[in-house]
């Protein structure tokens, strides 16, 4: 029988307050919030995420400056996000709209099916 493993979280702090500065998440038109800079060896297949902004989320995947989206997490819901997380990935976040996220909290952890 396969389960999901969490295998990797934030950099700390492990729950985004986006109502405070340092983590705010950007609007889609700036640059990103880097929150996990290195994901280790293992590969992913997805994003698990607990979200209180009610806002779209991109989960962006790749070097500084070479960014690509990886997928959409947040809206006020919580859920998993399937999508593969190559090892010793940088992951970071935008939101999908051109307003910064300052308000709500987010958790969460890449994951992996075991």
């Amino acid at each position: 029988m396969s389960q999901l493993v969490a295998y990797c979280f934030f950099d700390p702090p492990q729950i985004l307050d986006t109502s405070l500065a340092p983590f705010n998440i950007p609007a889609n038109s700036d640059g990103f919030l880097q929150v996990i800079a290195d994901t280790g060896v293992n590969t992913g297949t997805g994003v698990s995420y607990i979200d209180t902004t009610g806002e779209l989320i991109g989960v962006y995947v790749g070097a500084s400056g070479h960014e690509k989206l990886l997928c959409m997490i947040g809206n006020g819901q919580s859920g998993d996000a399937w999508a593969k997380i190559l090892p010793h990935s940088r992951i970071s976040l935008r939101a999908m709209l051109n307003q910064a996220i300052t308000n709500g909290k987010l958790g969460a952890s890449l994951f992996a099916v075991w």
